[in-house]
């Protein structure tokens, strides 16, 4: 095998865990070529983080960086294992050289975060700051009750019964014998006392609540009974009454671990975390081994943004007791979702040292592999498991995630399928195995697994929003909308389902601009929160500018069309640190090209807002992107609480997002009247010359003649979403064709099963005989453009009208005949035929212009074939230009956004002009 061959090798052993053949590979490759830099840090990869034999591992890490000087992941690894080797000083200093090699900043404060997360110096201080808040001073001994010792007058065989019954945890009986001798001696504090605990180990929180407050108002001095009360009412529910009762019981008993745990708990409940972390620093003090209590502070760290300290604190612990299993994995939980994904990993490999047939163990690693897009690793570490324990159903499901992620559907189905022989009401199965089928667009067997699994689940939320996706596949719309809104009402509180009714709502014939814009609000007042606090960001205008953007779509996906050529431009100024906030479920070869072009990259599938919130913030982001709207993968949950100083909605979805939080939305000048853009957004609007770009040139299927040309007659097509077919649009369509009477029509995308019969039922009402429309099955990607060699023009949907459609078609050298709205949703293929100077033909502002321009192209099939030739060649031309321009413009946009808010403005409208990028407007081509 050659060197390329050799090293794919060893990466596959790699990440298949057979470490040691994986160990022979790589040095095979480093025998052919010596300074091979991926195979060096491959190999130190292998020996320092998945071996944790960091250093034999530091002397490839060393020579892959003198290659690869730049490369940040080198740099960090190689960092990570001097300091596992406690070179500190080291680690220390190669940060300056790391620097000197001309390493982004945003880089090198991640190394720095590295390095101070084993000074512990923040953690240090905070302990110091905390304990002071509460002195625990000396240990006093528990002071006697003031009256008697709260047997009252129960007889001394009765007492001793009820002790011997309740050190035998016969809780039933304790608590019948205690309630008849409480009639009898109602002043006995110490009967009400086991009672209360008899009732609480019974479940009986109501009757042990009672029976608790009569022990405590007799035994006021008992620290035992105060502590008890606490308790109990924290589990009822009545904080403040806890927070009383567990203070009065360290008054009593000053040095009492859990008493302090649970005060801190009893704030946390009435959200003064605040204020609950010096109990939980004097519970860690005085017991450090207490991982509970850790958890407990590590928790309202996270709560209060105090991420360094939180860190600190586990990588401290670790290091002093490395051999402790539930720190490890404590530490790797709150590390991984604090966003300290390496220092995680470690902490799940220590773990995995101590004990390495862990199912638990196992699966957390995995999910954090999947998290940071490593599938196969993930993979890997999951199929252990599985051989582990064949039966378990929650690892049958997390495999089978793993394999849909990596798009392997065949292999995810087969695992699902046996989870659901295991379990046949495992809800996570039957949701993944409906989301492979809808993936797969194979609808007859999602209709199967849906009425299934809703048989065994009825009501459950995830598979009602599956069966809304179904009917959207499906192209019904009247009963997508129905099953969201039957959703809603069963489930009030399921925010998702509002956001998928707020698109669905822009494929209604009868929205307009006002009841979308009534709609979005309605969505930004049900997100209100509490939003992050004050942000530090610095006020400088001229700063190079942290941008950050979020997105469920950095894959093979319709949005990455639009947003990765401008994305390659973004990534080459010297203005701008760009940082991925990756939510994508699958990862593919596009996710590996998106990866190279942001300086940081970071997994947040399944972060909770708090972390996502907290690790914005940490990573200094002044305008954050949000590039999926109310599209699948999105995380509006994030931006509602403003994590960033300035917050824009970019490329996702033709519409607003709704939220008051989100400050503008880029748009372009070619589309729509400013006075109709605000009645439907809430945001304000950062107007640039072109908004997105198209990448097409990946394509290389070559464009045919134009069929009119052979065939005599107009052939149109759709490729749009069946569920954008409504009423209005078939009876557009049948204008169209009667008013051409020998034109013909295809109608694509349509199921196996072929098309709805509502669809068939629509064409016939607007007398189109059926001999002159086509339907086509879905089809695959090449396939697909393929079809394109049989259309002359395409018909457009609305009131969302085409935009991937569109652009492909252009690529394919098909226009499309676009009738124009009032949504942003209607403007997409407008703004599209713009772009190449084809609006005035093709776009029209009401129905007859649209029939004068397909009589028109009727008449002149010769001027459609010049056009159908030339497009590819200018778009061609086009698209390195526009992303450029797109890049600068939207660049100049965020620049006028951040002035202002340096100088405490609030946001307006704002418009960037080919003028103010030192360009000409360009000139529509004569048609």
């Amino acid at each position: 095998m050659n060197t390329t061959e050799l090293l794919q090798h060893a990466r596959q052993l790699h990440d298949q865990w057979n470490f040691e053949q994986a160990q022979e590979a790589y040095a095979q490759v480093l025998e052919q070529a010596p300074g091979h830099a991926e195979a060096l840090h491959g190999m130190g990869l292998l020996l320092g983080l998945h071996q944790l034999r960091s250093a034999e591992a530091l002397p490839y890490l060393e020579a892959a960086i003198g290659v690869r000087p730049a490369d940040f992941s080198y740099w960090r690894l190689y960092i990570h294992m001097l300091i596992r080797e406690s070179l500190l000083d080291m680690a220390i200093s190669l940060i300056d050289v790391a620097r000197a090699n001309g390493m982004q900043e945003i880089a090198l404060e991640q190394l720095e975060k590295d390095v101070a997360l084993v000074q512990g110096a923040q953690a240090a201080a905070f302990l110091e700051e905390q304990a002071a808040r509460w002195p625990l001073g000396p240990a006093e001994p528990e002071m006697a009750p003031a009256v008697g010792d709260g047997r009252g007058r129960v007889p001394e065989a009765q007492l001793r019964l009820l002790m011997q019954l309740f050190a035998q945890r016969e809780h039933a009986e304790v608590s019948q014998l205690a309630g008849s001798l409480v009639r009898q001696y109602p002043k006995s504090g110490l009967v009400w006392k086991l009672k209360a605990a008899a009732d609480h180990a019974g479940g009986r929180i109501e009757a042990a609540l009672q029976a608790a407050r009569q022990a405590a108002s007799l035994l006021p001095r008992d620290a035992e009974v105060q502590f008890n009360l606490g308790g109990i009412c924290l589990q009822a529910g009545y904080a403040a009454e806890a927070e009383r009762a567990m203070r009065a019981a360290l008054a009593l008993r000053p040095h009492w671990t859990q008493a302090f745990a649970h005060l801190g708990d009893a704030l946390c409940a009435q959200d003064r975390i605040e204020d609950s972390l010096p109990c939980y620093v004097n519970a860690l003090l005085l017991d450090p081994e207490d991982v509970d209590t850790l958890s407990r502070l590590t928790g309202a760290l996270q709560n209060t943004g105090r991420l360094q300290e939180c860190a600190q604190f586990l990588v401290l612990l670790m290091q002093q007791r490395p051999e402790d299993l539930r720190l490890c994995l404590a530490s790797a939980r709150v590390l991984g979702q604090a966003g300290w994904a390496l220092q995680a990993e470690t902490a799940y490999r220590m773990a995995l040292q101590i004990k390495p047939e862990s199912l638990e163990l196992l699966l957390q690693l995995a999910l954090l592999l999947c998290a940071g897009g490593r599938l196969e690793e993930a993979e890997t570490c999951l199929s252990k498991a599985l051989q582990l324990r064949p039966d378990n159903v929650v690892l049958h499901c997390e495999t089978a995630f793993t394999l849909f992620a990596q798009k392997k559907w065949a292999q995810a189905l087969e695992l699902l399928e046996q989870a659901l022989r295991i379990e046949p009401g495992s809800a996570r199965a039957h949701m993944l195995r409906c989301q492979v089928l809808l993936e797969t667009h194979d609808l007859p067997r999602l209709d199967q697994a849906l009425c299934e699994a809703l048989e065994r689940l009825p009501g459950d939320r995830e598979l009602m929003f599956q069966r809304a996706a179904y009917w959207d596949r499906c192209g019904d719309a009247l009963r997508h909308r129905q099953q969201l809104d039957d959703l809603v009402r069963l489930h009030p509180d399921y925010k998702p389902a509002y956001s998928a009714r707020l698109f669905a709502m822009l494929h209604s014939p009868d929205a307009s601009a006002d009841s979308v814009g009534r709609a979005n609000r309605e969505y930004g007042a049900l997100m209100r929160q509490r939003m992050a606090g004050r942000h530090e960001n610095a006020r400088e205008p001229g700063k190079t500018l942290r941008v950050g953007f979020v997105s469920g779509d950095l894959r093979s996906h319709a949005a990455a069309k639009f947003f990765l050529p401008v994305m390659r431009e973004l990534s080459r100024r010297d203005d701008l640190v760009c940082v991925a906030y990756c939510n994508n479920e699958i990862h593919d070869g596009v996710t590996k090209e998106f990866q190279g072009l942001f300086q940081l990259w970071r997994g947040i599938r399944d972060m909770n807002v708090q972390s996502m919130v907290n690790l914005v913030q940490a990573d200094g982001i002044d305008i954050l992107f949000d590039l999926s709207g109310h599209t699948r993968g999105h995380r509006l949950d994030v931006f509602a609480a403003r994590p960033a100083p300035l917050q824009v909605t970019w490329i996702g979805n033709p519409g607003s997002t709704g939220l008051e939080t989100m400050d503008y939305i880029v748009l372009s000048d070619l589309i729509l009247e400013d006075e109709l853009l605000k009645t439907q957004l809430t945001e304000r609007l950062m107007r640039v010359p072109l908004a997105y770009v198209f990448d097409g040139g990946i394509h290389q299927e070559p464009v045919a003649p134009l069929p009119a040309l052979r065939n005599g007659h107009l052939t149109f097509g759709s490729f749009n979403r069946l569920s954008k077919i409504n009423r209005k649009v078939v009876s557009v369509w049948g204008e169209v064709l009667r008013a051409l009477p020998t034109a013909r029509l295809k109608i694509a995308a349509c199921p196996r099963s072929g098309p709805p019969q509502h669809l068939r039922d629509w064409l016939a009402e607007e007398g189109v005989a059926a001999q002159r429309v086509d339907f086509v099955e879905q089809m695959g990607f090449e396939h697909y453009l393929r079809a394109h060699h049989d259309i002359d023009i395409c018909l457009d949907t609305l009131p969302f009208t085409g935009g991937v459609v569109t652009n492909h078609a252009l690529w394919m050298g098909v226009p499309t005949l676009t009738l124009m709205g009032e949504l942003l949703a209607g403007r997409q293929s407008a703004e599209v035929m713009a772009r190449v100077g084809l609006d005035q033909g093709f776009a029209a502002r009401d129905l007859a212009q649209l029939l004068d321009q397909a009589a028109y192209w009727q008449a002149h099939l010769p001027q459609l074939q010049q056009i159908r030739q030339g497009l590819r060649a200018r778009l061609q031309d086009l698209e390195p230009q526009q992303a450029d321009i797109v890049a600068r413009s939207v660049a100049m946009g965020m620049r006028q956004a951040w002035a202002r808010w340096c100088q405490g403005q609030e946001p307006v409208d704002l418009r960037v002009s080919y003028e103010d990028l030192g360009l000409a407007a360009p000139v529509a081509p004569v048609l």
